[in-house]
């Protein structure tokens, strides 16, 4: 009778079964696709080089698809993109902040930081989903991005924001608090909605153009910056005419709101920090104010202090004290700081 040498058939199979108990699951699809769902998002982190817990963090280039919704949680960023040239396929799921936004339409949000996604390389695609209640922007991506088929609703500061060179399809931005739609200089929109957000519809950078697009915007310009295209419709006309004047492109405008102090200078807008670099930075009418008339280093980040005792920090001092501006040394006696030796 033949007797089968070596392991028998059964012996085999026990091998194969813990084989495969021991060896974790390949994170990707068969298509080589990465995958993301909120159990790996949570628990184990989805890939190599994700940690558990939010955001999900895309380090390697590549394609990367959802399995399911993603509920982030409030001033949390759910999917952090690192590395040039990803596509991440929302896979017609969601993610969700927990950011609540009030008005009608919409003028502010709970919490302060959070993006649904966020790329700091360029080159990332987002396609086919939904993104909602982040209170720093649904989409923020940078530079050479593009955004297919998304819709964010109920966000912050903005709905859609692309970089330079980068552009929006066929998505749709409704009852954010901020902007809804934005690119960069050199981008595009186009066969868009944006409808009913807090600020602007569109924001375009120099040079970038709309076309094909639906804007609704109660409180402001549907559009400011960039150029017409054609085939848009504003605020129920069928044309788009007003457009903002951005010369310096700082996303302040000489004609509408944001109201820029000086459109030929792109360090010049409300909100920016004052410089010692002989600009009113901010905008309040004063060149250099914070500074106290001078003495910090070129392009310094003035920071004044009633009490800046703490060694290291910057003493903004009213002019005609001794040393006016200066970096503590330590404490002086009674308060203040002593001037360096």
């Amino acid at each position: 009778m033949y007797r089968e040498q070596g392991m028998s058939a059964r012996a085999r199979s026990l091998l194969v079964l813990l084989l495969a108990a021991a060896w974790p699951p390949d994170a990707g699809a068969g298509d080589g696709v990465l995958e993301i769902g909120q159990a790996c998002a949570l628990n184990t982190g989805c890939f190599p080089g994700d940690d558990p817990g939010f955001p999900v963090s895309i380090g390697e280039t590549g394609s990367y698809r959802l399995t399911g919704a993603l509920d982030a949680g409030v001033d949390v960023t759910a999917v952090e993109i690192a590395a040039p040239d990803v596509s991440l396929d929302l896979n017609g799921f969601s993610i969700r902040g927990g950011s609540i936004c009030s008005g009608d339409p919409p003028t502010v949000c709970t919490g302060a930081t959070g993006q649904g996604v966020r790329s700091t390389a360029e080159g990332t695609r987002v396609l086919a989903g939904f993104v909602s209640g982040f209170a720093d922007g649904g989409v923020v991506l940078a530079d050479s991005a593009h955004v297919s088929g998304v819709e964010a609703r109920r966000n912050g500061r903005v709905g859609i924001e692309v970089g330079e060179r980068g552009g929006i399809r066929q998505s749709h931005a409704s009852a954010n608090a901020g902007i809804g739609l934005v690119a960069g200089r050199d981008g595009s929109v186009r066969d868009c909605i944006s409808v009913h957000n807090g600020g602007t519809a569109v924001a375009l950078g120099f040079g970038a153009g709309l076309g094909n697009s639906v804007l609704v915007s109660e409180a402001q310009a549907p559009v400011t910056g960039g150029v017409l295209l054609g085939g848009n419709a504003c605020n129920a006309e069928p044309s788009c005419s007003r457009v903002c004047t951005d010369a310096d492109g700082d996303a302040y405008f000489s004609d509408c709101s944001p109201l820029d102090c000086d459109d030929g200078e792109s360090q010049s807008f409300p909100g920016n920090p004052e410089l010692c670099d002989g600009i009113d930075n901010d905008c309040n009418g004063l060149v250099d104010d914070a500074c106290g008339g001078g003495g910090l280093g070129e392009g310094e980040v003035c920071t004044p202090d009633p009490d800046p005792c703490a060694p290291g920090l910057l003493c903004c001092y009213p002019c005609g004290v001794p040393g006016c501006e200066f970096r503590c040394s330590q404490p002086a006696p009674g308060g203040g700081c002593l001037l360096p030796p």
